[in-house]
């Protein structure tokens, strides 16, 4: 799992998260939840 971070003005915010799937050393799938932005409140949330 990837966290994709942007720059929102001068710090850095998560912005959503990427799952890339390997088999053998080779990626085989790749998805994204840019469309999912709840799921990093709820893991955020959930550290503190």
């Amino acid at each position: 799992m990837l966290v994709v971070d942007r720059l929102h003005g001068e710090v850095w915010r998560q912005a959503y998260l990427v799952r890339i799937g390997a088999t053998g050393g080779v990626i085989d799938s790749i998805s994204d939840y840019y469309a999912c932005p709840w799921i990093l409140e709820i893991t955020s949330h959930h550290e503190r």
